[in-house]
């Protein structure tokens, strides 16, 4: 049963991969790493500039594939590829924590049911593969890092890996330092090798990080600090209602009261006596809850935008180390109630996963299904708008526009949400007049994201009907073409929240 769940969950991310459109930051960043490995790419906002937030083994990856294939279902694959990696690493973690062959394969199912993982499974990003080493990081730390230097190093080493692979995950070795001076005082060998891991970590994702920028074209000037800043959070402007609000998002996505019991009934579990499997079990759920938590708060305080992404490294953390604690509780039970309870716990948990990967098969815009989480955009369709479809509009879209005469001027509503065109049809796209003049023609591109998320306004609106008309429009997707006499297009775009931008 839990093997046909797997597949069953397993097949929902491929179905995924295959339906879901292209998301901006996922095409931004196969261009930037595209171009870091030498790959002709448009010039275009994504370019220019290596996208050093997400590197290390994405980066190594996607960039050997850039070399044969820009292809996108080709680099979701090396995703897909990484889930299962990361199924069967959590597998291996199960059993050596004392679990059965049952109990395992009943903690990999709820590993695969972790909240938002579809999106991160499924689509060309370096979140997946980032954790799976974190994990990995972990777990090396828990049965052999800490009785060694020798196998320190490689904890450091396989730490540096992760961070390097997501920038984030950086957050999460200050709080593995604190966690061995806390729960192993006056231990000084193990706090050595912490330590000793701690910095192999930081020196080798240094030196990692900084060869991905200089080998990118990475400079020193005013507008690779100003996206750097806006890239790492560093510019977001921070009070107290955006803190609130953040959090709430974080709430709703995985509540606050879920990681506090976790983290309860693991200090409760601290003190029963058990087996040395259940020792390590124990040390490994309170490093990942650890962990997980900084990078939770984190993320908090200085990610960009309240993305999914940014967080769920951090969710995934809490849900593994709940995991590992849920699976001691019912392994220490010598009766048979608790297991029969675990499964149904499971049934539930395969359920929700599923149906919350089917509602987003069936959306299947990735774009849009990244900022409902953000409560930024309805979870509604539009009036007649076609649901399901959307990555076969985008392709055409795409075809259409890479179709259209060499001369001609393409410009985005949305440049930021444009990328994916720019990945599909190897073309560049410019802001809303800032194209370079030139004789053959001009054109528009709209997304189903730029009118259910930031919703242009009226006088927009009134320009498009009055001076273009429509070579291409499905589902939200258009390709418009100027008239040549018309006035420059009002920048007249707000978010669903009513800001203008």
């Amino acid at each position: 049963m839990h093997v046909a769940a797997l597949a069953v969950l397993v097949g929902s991310w491929v179905a995924a991969s295959m339906r879901l459109t292209v998301e901006p930051d996922e095409a931004w960043i196969l261009l930037s790493t595209a171009e870091t490995w030498g790959v002709q790419v448009p010039r275009t906002i994504a370019t220019g500039l290596p996208t050093i937030t997400t590197g290390g083994l994405h980066l190594i990856t996607h960039g050997i594939l850039a070399l044969l294939s820009l292809d996108v279902l080709a680099h979701r694959m090396i995703t897909i590829a990484a889930s299962i990696a990361l199924l069967f690493l959590g597998f291996r973690i199960f059993r050596a924590a004392g679990n059965d062959h049952g109990l395992a394969l009943a903690g990999t199912v709820l590993l695969a049911a972790t909240p938002g993982i579809l999106l991160q499974a499924s689509l060309a990003l370096g979140e997946v593969m980032a954790f799976a080493l974190l994990l990995a990081s972990a777990a090396h730390w828990t049965w052999r890092g800490r009785n060694s230097a020798s196998a320190a190093l490689v904890t450091g080493l396989l730490f540096s890996l992760a961070c390097a692979t997501r920038i984030n995950l950086l957050a999460g070795l200050g709080a593995f330092l604190l966690f061995v001076a806390v729960f192993h005082p006056g231990d000084w060998a193990k706090l050595r090798r912490a330590a000793l891991a701690l910095v192999v970590a930081l020196v080798v994702n240094g030196a990692m990080t900084a060869l991905h920028y200089w080998f990118g074209g990475g400079g020193l000037g005013e507008r690779e600090a100003a996206l750097l800043g806006a890239a790492t959070g560093a510019r977001t402007v921070r009070n107290l209602p955006y803190l609130l609000e953040t959090f709430e998002v974080a709430n709703q996505h995985f509540p606050f009261l879920l990681a506090g019991g976790i983290a309860l009934v693991w200090l409760f579990r601290r003190t029963n006596p058990r087996s040395d499997e259940g020792v390590r079990a124990n040390d490994l759920a309170a490093l990942l809850i650890a962990v997980g938590g900084v990078m939770a708060l984190a993320w908090l305080v200085r990610a960009p935008i309240p993305h999914l992404r940014y967080l769920w490294p951090a969710t995934a953390c809490l849900w593994t180390g709940g995991i590992l604690v849920l699976l001691d509780w019912v392994n220490s039970q010598q009766k048979r109630q608790p297991r029969t309870m675990l499964h149904l716990l499971v049934a539930f948990a395969f359920v929700g996963s599923l149906a919350s990967n089917v509602r987003a098969l069936i959306v299947s815009d990735s774009s849009i299904l990244a900022y409902q989480f953000m409560g930024m955009s309805p979870r509604y369709a539009a009036p007649h708008q076609a649901m399901g479809l959307d990555f076969m509009f985008q392709r055409k879209q795409a075809q259409m526009v890479a179709n259209l005469p060499p001369s001609a001027r393409i410009e985005a509503l949305a440049l930021e949400t444009s990328m994916p065109i720019v990945l599909l049809s190897g073309r560049p796209l410019y802001s809303l007049d800032h194209a370079p003049k030139s004789n053959g023609g001009r054109f528009i591109v709209t997304t189903s994201a730029d009118y259910r998320i930031w919703s242009p306004g009226p006088q927009f609106s009134q320009w498009r009907a009055t001076h273009t008309r429509e070579l291409f429009a499905a589902g939200g997707n258009a390709l418009l073409q100027v008239d040549p006499s018309a006035p420059p297009a009002p920048q007249d775009r707000r978010s669903v929240g009513g800001h203008t931008w």
